[in-house]
């Protein structure tokens, strides 16, 4: 794995792939959140739907 092209915008280097990996888990972590929320209104805070 060696990063043979520098001008590609996805991962010019291992710390914002790095940054990407978290974002990604922190997003998913929200919408996982969300989806909870939505699907059983139940455990939120009522009159949400």
């Amino acid at each position: 794995m060696s990063l043979t092209h520098p001008s590609s915008p996805s991962f010019p280097s291992p710390a914002s792939s790095h940054l990407f990996f978290i974002s990604s888990k922190l997003w998913s972590f929200i919408l996982q959140r969300l989806s909870r929320s939505w699907i059983h209104p139940v455990t939120g805070p009522p009159g949400t739907s």
